[in-house]
């Protein structure tokens, strides 16, 4: 789908196009068009192609694309292992701070990728308690309370780790 403009979005990674000169080299308006974004996140998706899913995390970073509008693929593209990219939506949604992700970072959480198996910390665990401690919410904080009861050392670890992030917080709020 993105294909061929892969070396346009490189040329543009790489600061030797300006966003103009790219913007007037692909059909798409991406300035503020959240509907296309959802289009273009939906076929990728679709057609399981994760380096579009790559192309298109990147070009909504460029864009300032307002991510609220994708919340649900991206919590959907956090259940599929034909894609790379976890860790950049979880930091997605880490900045959102929105509660209708809970349960996706959870149950990401609590998922043991074969890709990331050689990740004996499990970044990408701590990275979805740090997005949980963040959304700081009942809910949120529930999830983590629970993750402190795991069976599995390291997400115990993790979940102890934002409980105490979490209470140094609040007693900064009160002082």
């Amino acid at each position: 789908m993105l294909e061929k403009y892969d070396k346009l979005i490189n040329k543009l990674v790489r600061g030797s196009i300006t966003i103009d000169k790219f913007k007037k080299s692909i059909p798409y308006d991406l300035e503020g068009n959240h509907h296309l974004m959802i289009e273009l996140f939906n076929k990728a998706c679709f057609m399981e192609n994760g380096d579009d899913i790559e192309r298109l995390l990147f070009l909504g970073h460029y864009y300032n694309l307002d991510y609220n509008y994708l919340i649900d693929i991206l919590c959907k593209l956090l259940k599929y292992t034909w894609h790379e990219r976890h860790e950049d939506i979880v930091l997605i949604l880490q900045q959102l701070k929105s509660p209708k992700t809970v349960d996706c970072l959870y149950e990401t959480a609590i998922t043991t990728y074969p890709m990331f198996k050689w990740d004996e910390n499990n970044a990408l665990a701590r990275k979805c308690l740090f997005a949980l401690g963040d959304i700081n919410t009942p809910d949120s904080i529930k999830k983590i309370y629970s993750l402190s009861e795991s069976k599995n050392e390291i997400l115990r670890r993790h979940a102890l780790e934002q409980i105490n992030r979490l209470q140094m917080y609040k007693g900064d709020k009160n002082e």
